[in-house]
This record gives C-alpha cells, structure tokens and sequence, in this order.
C-alpha cells in the first residue's frame, strides 16, 4: 500500500500544479459553467484516471522507456508521429519556463522579493531535482503533496456549511459571468480538454513512474488517483462559490477568497500555491528531459540549459498560459488521449 500511494502522490502532484491550486483552471473550466461544472470535474477525474491505466499498462507490458516508443507503439503514422511528439515537447518546456516564471511572480506580488532572486531559487531546486532523476520527483512529491491535499480539503469542509446554503444559486452566480475567455462554451468539451491537455504533462511521469508500479496494482492507483482528483477538484470548486463574479478577473482567486477565512489562512494557502508551482515545474521539465534519459551528458547539459534559460524568462503570467494556451493543446492532446485509449493491440499478457 506503501508504494500505491507514492505512486499516486507523484501523479496527483502533476495533476495538481500552479493553475490547479491557485483556484484559476478550476474557475476557467468548471466553474464557469454553474452546476455543470461539478459534473465536468466527475467527467475530467474519470478521463484522467482510465489514460493512466491505459498508459501503465501499456509501459509495463511492453517495457516502453521513454514518451517516443509510446508513440510509435499507439500509432503507426510518421507524422502524426513526429508531430505530436513535437507538440508535446513544446508544451512541456514552455510549462516548465511559465511555471519557474510563475514561481518568481508570486513571492513578488505577495512578499515582494525581488522576481530574478526567487526565479535563481527556483532553478537551482529544479536542478537538483532533476539531477536525482524520477527518484527526486518522487521524493518532493511524496513530502510535498500531501500537505497541499489536506489543507485544501480541510478549507473545503470549514466552508461546507456556505456551500450548501448556497448550492442552489450556484448556475446564477456563475454561468452568467463575463469572460473574455471564448476558446471553449460548453462543459462537456471544458472537461475533455481539461483531462486532455493534463495528460500532456502527465503520461511523460507515468512512463517514467513503471519501474516502481506492480503490475497488480494499476487498478488501485489510477482508481485512487481519480477519486482524490476529483474530491480535490469539488473542493476548491466549492471554495471559489464565495468568490462570486469577481473571481474572474484574479490571476490567483483562491488567495482573496481565503482572505476571508483570516489572514493565517492566506499566508497558509499561498505556500501551497508555491508548492503547487514547484510540483508543476518539475513534472513539466522532467517530461522534456525524458528526451535525453538515454545518454547522461546529454541529459545533464540539457537540464542546466532549461533551468538557466527559465531564470530569464520571468516575465510570462501562467495565468496567460491556463486561459489561453492550455485549451488549445488540450485539442492537440486529444488525439494523444484517443489513439492512447483506443490501443488494444500492444497489449501482452
């Protein structure tokens, strides 16, 4: 059970990155959507947690080292291929830049430190991160996580009681707001992108996680995952109700409705968000440097030109990336997630 839950606490801690905690891809692709939003979460949890045991499955049978040979085993197209592989490492490195971006962004708006200074911070944790493999993701995972799932859980059910008064006003509140978000209008679509675009990020870490899955429990582990995904999901889902229609203008909502609980609450939240953008940035960097895991030098040059290039890219909002850019690789990664689920043949017993 030991392994099961270091497994699952490595994957939510990709799930769950910067946009996630900060309360702004909750809004953005459930939210909005008033009461159907709640049943996007139900649908985005149940999308995530059949890609990763269709992905686990399909490593561990075959013994798939790295994100190319997944592709090559889901498609037979060259191009499509060669495309998707190019998309997807894109997205990976930009993530992984946006999120150190973000990193330095937030303790200058909320403690004033100089952005250069956090964004130096933060590539030289990456670094060392990195440096240690996927044993250092799991490491920072397995300690961080779980502070974030419980204070995010706790929040939720002190504001239980709020939500429940006002359930019924939920469509009223939110369906009607404003947006200058247009990419997507329909919650069904919201929640295949959502899981879709995840995916991205995700299936690089899966792949990297199969030498310490047993077989015998890809069950357990993406059933696990799905549903602390989407209590996780509900809860903040439920939070963002007392911030009403103003929520939608703010780069981190979670933070000015904590606000309300006391300032303790605020500064508590905001470590999460700091711990949130971290997990986020390693699982994003990691899935790109998966690329050169075959040859050591390669691999460790290319880990210190990302994280010295991100110290200088520290003038991207992620908030630009979730409202924007997210939805439109979440169509790219669509194709991933249908040629993954579809894939029978690879499968051996």
């Amino acid at each position: 059970m030991k392994n099961i839950l270091k497994v699952v606490l490595v994957i939510i801690g990709t799930l769950i990155g910067a946009g996630f905690a900060s309360g702004k891809e909750v809004y953005v692709f459930f939210n909005k959507y008033g009461s159907y939003g709640l049943y996007g979460m139900i649908l985005s949890g149940i999308i995530l947690s059949l890609v990763i045991y269709k992905v686990l499955k399909l490593t561990k049978n075959n013994k798939i080292d790295n994100y190319k040979e997944l592709i090559t085993r889901i498609s037979e197209h060259k191009k499509i291929n060669k495309i998707l592989s190019n998309i997807i490492n894109i997205f990976l490195l930009m993530s992984f830049f946006v999120m150190v971006s973000g990193f330095a962004s937030y303790f200058y708006e909320q403690l004033n430190i100089n952005s250069l200074i956090m964004a130096i911070i933060m590539a030289v944790l990456c670094l060392v991160t990195f440096n240690r493999s996927i044993d250092g993701i799991t490491k920072a995972n397995t300690i961080l996580i779980p502070f974030l799932i419980i204070f995010i859980i706790v929040a939720a059910i002190i504001n239980g009681k709020y939500f429940i008064d006002n359930y019924n006003y939920i469509d009223s509140i939110f369906i009607n707001t404003n947006s200058e978000f247009k990419i997507i209008n329909n919650w069904i679509v919201s929640a295949i992108l959502y899981a879709s675009y995840n995916s991205i990020i995700l299936i690089p870490i899966l792949i990297g996680l199969q030498d310490i899955v047993e077989r015998k429990n890809i069950g357990k582990i993406s059933l696990i995952t799905g549903f602390i995904f989407i209590i996780l999901g509900i809860s903040l889902y439920s939070l963002l109700l007392r911030g009403q229609s103003h929520i939608q203008y703010l780069d981190i909502p979670i933070i000015s409705i904590m606000n309300q609980f006391g300032s303790a609450y605020s500064n508590i939240y905001g470590i999460v968000v700091a711990i949130a953008i971290f997990t986020s940035a390693i699982s994003a960097g990691y899935g790109f440097l998966e690329n050169f895991k075959n040859s050591k030098a390669k691999y460790k040059n290319m880990t210190i030109t990302i994280c010295g290039i991100s110290i200088f890219i520290a003038m991207i909002k992620f908030s630009y990336l979730v409202e924007i850019l997210y939805p439109i690789f979440g169509l790219l990664g669509l194709i991933q997630i249908i040629l993954i689920l579809k894939t029978k043949k690879v499968l051996k017993k």
